[in-house]
């Protein structure tokens, strides 16, 4: 019932089910994570990047957002927000 542990747990569920491809399966152990701990930055690229393969742009965008204000110094997170900028000005794909 630890906040911590229960963090921990859902954080690593989520990347394992995100590195086999399975975004929806992530999501969900990310927001249960985020649930505990909504103030790290490795869950929320996570999440990012699952809602940008599952089509939720604005949710995605909003977690790499979140992401960038605890820290900006972030290449990969700012490379993927934007990618969705462009795919939302329909620039891309």
């Amino acid at each position: 019932e630890d906040d911590l542990l229960r963090f921990d747990y859902h954080l690593l569920r989520g990347l394992a089910h995100m590195q086999a491809g399975r975004y929806a399966e992530a999501i969900v152990d990310l927001e249960a994570g985020s649930a505990a701990y909504d103030s790290d930055v490795r869950l929320l690229n996570a999440l990012g990047f699952c809602f940008s393969r599952t089509g939720q742009k604005d949710k995605a965008r909003a977690a790499l957002e979140a992401s960038l204000r605890l820290n900006p110094d972030q290449d990969r997170a700012r490379r993927l927000l934007a990618e969705l900028e462009k795919i939302q000005d329909g620039k891309t794909k």
